[in-house]
């Protein structure tokens, strides 16, 4: 079933483009509807919904859905993506994108218009070398990589933020990072030894 939207970025959003939902607002008595614009990380989690066939102007109301399975926008300078494959939004963007959690692929709908037929898929794990040292109790920026097991390579994307609340780990090393629902946030869980 639509949900009624307002788009806050500052671009208008394709027909299929993906949203990043980051509140409600209060209409009129027993009237709200979602608060959504561009993604501002990589990745989702439970926080997507899919513009329907029109566009909707910046600053403008439309109406999305988060029901599954659903056709999005998926950017065709990635490739063709293929059922079983995890895409999903990045920074800056309305498409799908490769080696990016949120959605899973069941196939191709249109390539032409580069539309992919998908099911929601929370990117709620990955893996990663952290830039720096990241000591315990403290935050700080991990690379993401992504790829074939035991050939993931640097997506040149990174988590800000990362918590770590078990031991010291060096620089370089590769690290397992969760979401964590209760704070909202990415923390570390696991590191190379």
């Amino acid at each position: 079933m639509p949900q009624e939207y307002r788009n806050t970025a500052s671009l208008p959003v394709p027909p299929y483009g993906v949203l990043r939902v980051s509140g409600v607002e209060w209409v009129s008595p027993g009237r709200v509807r979602l608060v959504a614009g561009q993604f501002d990380r990589f990745g989702c989690q439970y926080d997507a919904v899919v513009n329907g066939p029109v566009w909707v102007p910046a600053g403008g109301v439309g109406e999305a859905h988060s029901a599954s399975p659903c056709a999005v926008l998926y950017d065709k300078g990635d490739g063709t993506p293929v059922a079983g494959e995890r895409w999903g939004p990045r920074a800056g963007g309305w498409s799908l994108r490769r080696q990016t959690g949120g959605f899973a692929v069941l196939g191709v709908t249109n390539p032409d218009e580069g539309l992919v037929l998908v099911q929601p898929a929370p990117m709620l794990s990955l893996i990663g070398k952290v830039d720096g040292a990241h000591n315990r109790g403290t935050t700080a920026t991990v690379s993401i990589y992504a790829g074939p097991l035991g050939g993931e390579t640097d997506t040149q994307h990174d988590l800000v933020g990362v918590y770590n609340r078990f031991g010291d780990v060096p620089a370089g090393k590769w690290v397992r990072c969760v979401w964590n629902d209760q704070h909202q946030q990415w923390e570390l869980v696991a590191a190379e030894c």
